[in-house]
């Protein structure tokens, strides 16, 4: 397989993890609110809202690294 296309791979799965992530605490905090989740107490709930912000930088780095992958293409092609 292309190294770059495993690579890109590779930098999707870590994309859709931290995706995963974030929905998963949205979820958490709906569910808080509306009744449907108990979490321990609402320290908890504030944790994990709290790791967004770690995820959204994630996000932008992996998508600066998969552009550079794809602009480093561009440049073999060339």
């Amino acid at each position: 397989m292309n190294n770059n296309i495993m690579k890109k791979f590779c930098k999707e799965l870590r994309l859709n993890a931290c995706l995963n992530s974030i929905e998963e605490c949205c979820n958490a905090t709906y569910g808080y609110i509306t009744g449907e989740y108990k979490v321990n107490d609402l320290d908890e709930l504030e944790d994990a809202l709290l790791c967004i912000p770690d995820y959204i930088k994630e996000i932008k780095e992996i998508i600066e690294e998969i552009i550079d992958i794809y602009e480093q293409e561009g440049l073999n092609n060339e």
